[in-house]
């Protein structure tokens, strides 16, 4: 009668830690999966005219602004609501802060320091806030390059042609609105990223000169 193999005795204290650390890599590549698919992975969803319609709906906001070019980085607050806008900057050492107002035509541009306002007529800037980058997005030549999350946001890269410059734009899914544009000519590239973006109403009193500040009316420039 033949022998019955023998079982060797298992130390199942020796087991139970590989079975842990399985168990644990198998959950991570899980979570990893779903991450991926819910934050990561392209989304056919939604088209990029119906994405960049959404910043119709978009009437006020506040951001930092960086301008980055090979000459260097400057940093700008922006405060926007339909037809105004104000721009707190440094020059030369002094803040400064820039008003545009659409509904009266003027540029106010106020010098805390010296406690005074200099008005005068202006005509308005093009392309300056996310809003406006993003009316300015071709949808008929513009290619979505696929998705990526900046500033914490998850974004629709695409990617298109403007005269010799190529433009790239990384746009808010959420909201329609680009967080980042670089823009290459010529082998010079230059990058506007709309940073701690915050969408919603914008208190009036931004867009005013501060009673307490003296007024100085100027010719247009």
């Amino acid at each position: 009668m033949p022998e019955k193999a023998k079982l060797l005795p298992v130390d199942r204290r020796g087991i139970a830690p590989i079975v842990i650390a399985v168990i644990a890599v198998v959950a991570v590549v899980a979570v990893v999966g779903v991450v991926y698919f819910l934050v990561l992975a392209p989304t056919t969803a939604e088209s990029l005219s119906d994405i960049l319609a959404k910043a119709g709906g978009v009437t006020g906001l506040q951001c930092d602004v960086v301008y980055t070019t090979s000459e260097g980085t400057e940093t700008v607050k922006m405060y926007w609501e339909e037809g105004k806008m104000r721009m707190e900057t440094t020059v030369e050492g002094e803040s400064v802060i820039m008003i545009f107002r659409e509904d009266t035509e003027e540029l106010i541009m106020i010098y805390p320091a010296q406690n005074a306002a200099y008005v005068m007529s202006f005509t308005a800037p093009e392309d300056e806030t996310p809003v406006e980058e993003s009316e300015g997005i071709p949808t008929d030549t513009a290619e979505v390059i696929g998705t990526e999350v900046v500033d914490g946001k998850l974004c629709t890269v695409v990617q298109y042609t403007e005269g010799v410059s190529t433009v790239k734009a990384w746009i808010w899914t959420q909201y329609g609105i680009p967080l980042k544009v670089q823009v290459t000519t010529d082998g010079e590239v230059t990058t506007t990223e709309f940073k701690n973006v915050v969408v919603g109403d914008v208190p009036n009193s931004l867009f005013e000169v501060p009673p307490e500040v003296e007024i100085i009316t100027m010719p247009g420039m």
